[in-house]
């Protein structure tokens, strides 16, 4: 049901011995056929894609709520890490209350609900919490990557973008090789070459480009083929 390859440092659990893999790696598939991350601590998240030539990964929230799963993310025993970390404030306020307070905040809409509304500020120093005497501090210096908290980000697209640094394969990928443990026995980090490697690439990426060149041939064939016989009905009748 996914449109990506899972390849070292990423293995299938259950299909394929941890030797595919590296620690921390490990990627199942649900009843639905989507493939599913766990992050200890945060729990499971829904694979978006795999980038291996910059060792970047996207989750999504199977709930399509993002940023609940976000205020309790913790990374510190994973591989991944968020880029470009600031620190926010969630502040719950009523329904009713003006949310015109400040150009520095604004409703994530997923956690509010009929009767409150929660709020994400990057700046909220005492001057707020004074001024909105009504509201309620529920997170502080509540540390995440900068643009998940922006609100055309998680309400309208919702997914964390992280990256890892250990195992480094990107010298691999930039050779079009992939990249793998040395033997069963080695933790070491070694490209693979020949029919494992950048020939198993080099296949992948010619069918990638014959096939859809293949598919559009045969449809201008199929094309020309109608407007002949259309032609010929015309002439013998």
């Amino acid at each position: 049901m996914f449109n990506f390859s899972i390849r070292f440092p990423f293995y299938l659990e259950n299909q394929y011995s941890q030797n595919c893999g590296y620690p921390g790696f490990s990627i199942k598939c649900n009843s639905q056929g989507y493939a599913v991350l766990n992050l200890p601590f945060s729990g499971d998240f829904l694979v978006q894609s795999i980038h291996y030539y910059k060792s970047g990964i996207e989750l999504y929230d199977p709930d399509n709520c993002l940023a609940r799963r976000l205020m309790n993310l913790n990374l510190s025993s994973s591989p991944f890490k968020a880029d470009e970390m600031v620190n926010y404030t969630i502040v719950s306020c009523p329904s009713d209350y003006p949310l015109n307070v400040t150009s520095h905040s604004h409703v994530v809409k997923c956690i509010s609900n009929s009767t409150t509304n929660l709020l994400a500020f990057r700046i909220f120093d005492s001057d707020y919490e004074e001024l909105m005497s009504e509201c309620n501090v529920i997170a502080r210096n509540f540390s995440l990557a900068s643009y998940l908290l922006e609100e055309e980000d998680v309400n309208r697209f919702g997914f964390i973008s992280l990256t890892w640094g250990v195992p480094d394969c990107t010298a691999c990928e930039d050779k079009f090789e992939f990249c793998g443990f040395e033997n069963s026995m080695s933790k070491e980090i070694h490209c693979l070459t020949g029919s494992s490697g950048s020939q198993s690439i080099a296949k992948v990426i010619a069918l990638s480009v014959a096939i859809p060149i293949s598919l559009l041939l045969l449809l201008i064939f199929a094309i020309f083929l109608r407007i002949y016989c259309n032609k010929r009905r015309q002439t013998s009748s």
